[in-house]
């Protein structure tokens, strides 16, 4: 039912920082490795904002579940470097 809500919040995601916000907070604390997997997914339009790359980093290094590693690198590496 979470991950359902959270994904209601994707026409959201790109114009509301409130949103944006909800989903980095999903992602870096919900319990169920489903919801947070949704959330990588619901973040890649946005992964070029700094917040949203600092998470993506920590979770890519620090999460307990490596298929939530494994997401978060993945969306990582389609983010363009910035110079």
């Amino acid at each position: 039912m979470r991950r359902e809500a959270l994904a209601g919040l994707q026409p959201f995601i790109t114009q509301d920082m409130e949103v944006r916000d909800a989903v980095l907070a999903a992602l870096m604390s919900d319990p169920s490795a489903t919801v947070r997997i949704e959330a990588v997914r619901l973040l890649q339009p946005v992964d070029v904002d700094s917040s949203v790359r600092q998470v993506l980093h920590t979770v890519a290094n620090q999460d307990g579940d490596p298929s939530i590693r494994s997401a978060s690198l993945n969306a990582l590496k389609n983010v363009p470097q910035i110079q």
